[in-house]
């Protein structure tokens, strides 16, 4: 199974029972000049490789799951009322920029707040390379992000895609702690 699939699984089963491929998606082609040192590259470029999956935490007590990689994006996943299925519930963060700067190699998920004003904050641990190899690096920085939901406005369909007066899903709360 490869590292860009996130897999819904059962205590029942010895394989999984729904999978999304390529969950965050695929790399930019390289253009010519990038792939290659020569002056006349003759070569095609090659084939796009996908974000591996590089942090993954659940909210507590619900059928959310939050998934991160190397591509600045923390990814919502709703688990399908008849529990069989892995359905694409949006982004966090801010619409049209970037959740994070940096490869995402930890999630952790805190709920606080009073009986109806439950807040969740969503701890990002983000890098200049992946966790565990320097075989990569990314335009980023060391640190963490602290990203504040509320719990009512995480489980609204499409964290991502709001109306024009809407308000975008963390935005206003979120901080950046650095290293």
């Amino acid at each position: 199974m490869p590292r860009s699939d996130i897999s819904l699984w059962s205590i029942l089963k010895k394989k999984p029972v729904h999978t999304i491929q390529l969950a965050h998606g695929l790399q930019k082609t390289l253009l010519p000049a990038e792939h290659t040192a020569e002056s006349n590259p003759t070569d095609p470029p090659p084939e796009p490789c996908p974000y591996y999956i590089t942090a993954l935490a659940a909210v507590p007590y619900s059928d959310l799951i939050l998934s991160g990689s190397w591509d600045s994006q923390i990814r919502a996943w709703k688990v399908s009322s008849d529990k069989r299925k892995l359905e694409p519930h949006g982004t966090l963060g801010p619409l049209g920029k970037d959740a994070v700067r940096g490869v995402v190699n930890g999630i952790s998920i805190v709920e606080r707040g009073e009986k109806g004003k439950e807040v969740l904050a969503v701890c990002v641990g983000t890098g200049k390379e992946l966790r565990l190899g320097k075989w990569l690096k990314v335009d980023g920085r060391n640190g963490g992000y602290v990203i504040e939901v509320s719990r009512k406005e995480i489980e609204k369909p499409a964290l991502a895609e709001r109306g024009e007066g809407d308000q975008p899903v963390g935005e206003e709360v979120e901080k950046h702690v650095s290293s």
